[in-house]
């Protein structure tokens, strides 16, 4: 169905994530995250999600798993100047 798609559900977390209703952006994100094709934005919007839940350790092991997947392009930077992903910077700063 259409609202399962993973494009769809992308829009969805984007949505959530504008609204700051973290608990139903880290849902989405994290259905996307269970998918056998995950990009970097998906492990990226989990980290981004889980951050602003309190899920600190989650968020950085998704934050590594979006940096993994992006491969040559280096997103630290990107998530040093997220302030979603504040509580991270620090540790992000050592890596």
């Amino acid at each position: 169905a259409i609202r399962s798609h993973p494009e769809t559900l992308r829009v969805r977390c984007g949505v959530y994530a504008l609204a700051k209703k973290w608990d139903e952006a880290y849902e989405v994100a994290s259905a996307l995250c269970r998918e056998q094709k995950i990009s970097w934005q998906d492990a990226y919007n989990l980290a981004r999600a889980a951050c602003q839940l309190g899920r600190l350790k989650e968020a950085y092991t998704s934050l590594q798993r979006a940096i993994d997947l992006a491969g040559p392009d280096d997103i630290r930077i990107t998530a040093l100047n997220d302030a979603t992903l504040e509580p991270l910077w620090v540790r992000i700063g050592e890596t």
